[in-house]
């Protein structure tokens, strides 16, 4: 009786993290909805652009309003294995930095 209780708990628990952790896992590209009124570059433009400027795979795109402006934000891990944090602006494609940023391993057991 009393492992009843503990195992359907259990059940529960471990589904709610294997369906959160394929939502989680899924690509997520941010589309901007018609009453935000915002004039912005596609996606598939500034993914080029990033390409142009560094060999390497893209691992983040986030579209964020900062300072009144909307900018692309893109996190790219080159060939190399470093990290690029690439920002350009929304509303025409243009490059406002580039940097590299520090890259944490992890190594599994």
């Amino acid at each position: 009786m009393q492992i009843k209780k503990i195992i359907l708990p259990l059940i529960l628990w471990t589904l709610a993290l294997c369906l959160a952790h394929s939502a989680l896992a899924q690509e997520f590209i941010f589309e901007p909805s018609p009453s935000l009124d915002l004039e912005i570059v596609s996606i598939d433009m500034i993914i080029s652009q990033a390409h142009d400027i560094s060999v390497g795979n893209i691992e983040e795109i986030e579209l964020k309003k900062r300072n009144n402006r909307w900018i692309y934000e893109v996190e790219i891990l080159t060939s190399d294995n470093n990290k690029l944090e690439l920002i350009f602006d929304a509303s025409d494609g243009a490059l406002l930095s580039k940097r590299h940023v520090k890259h944490k391993w992890r190594m599994s057991r």
